[in-house]
């Protein structure tokens, strides 16, 4: 396996684990027995469980900053409220078609 598809898999099973359980309640075992890897795996990918977490918390403030584009006000511009709505809806959007990631969010947002 590819070690970007390695990667991916453990981020995966992570996002999977920090969903269900939270970050407290999530160990590095959990992590590493959902992706079906070694614990020497994950460690050459991740010094720790505080290190991926921040690394998804960091891929989806890229996303959602994919997601907003800036407001530009002119005749020729479409209405600064319709830009905002659309920043919205595909912000929206993200979170619905990543539950899990919405989850971990939410449940982490205020500390």
């Amino acid at each position: 396996m590819l070690k970007k598809n390695k990667r991916e898999k453990i981020l995966k099973a992570a996002i999977s684990a920090f969903a269900q359980k939270g970050y407290h309640d999530t160990s590095i075992s959990k992590i590493i027995n959902k992706a079906g890897i070694a614990r020497g795996t994950f460690y050459l990918y991740f010094e720790n469980k505080r290190q991926i977490f921040d690394s998804i918390l960091e891929n989806l403030i890229v996303e959602i900053d994919r997601c907003i584009k800036k407001i530009e006000i002119g005749k020729e511009r479409q209405n600064p409220l319709e830009q905002l709505k659309d920043n919205l809806r595909r912000i929206f959007t993200l979170f619905v078609e990543n539950p899990e990631l919405s989850r971990i969010l939410l449940r982490h947002a205020a500390g």
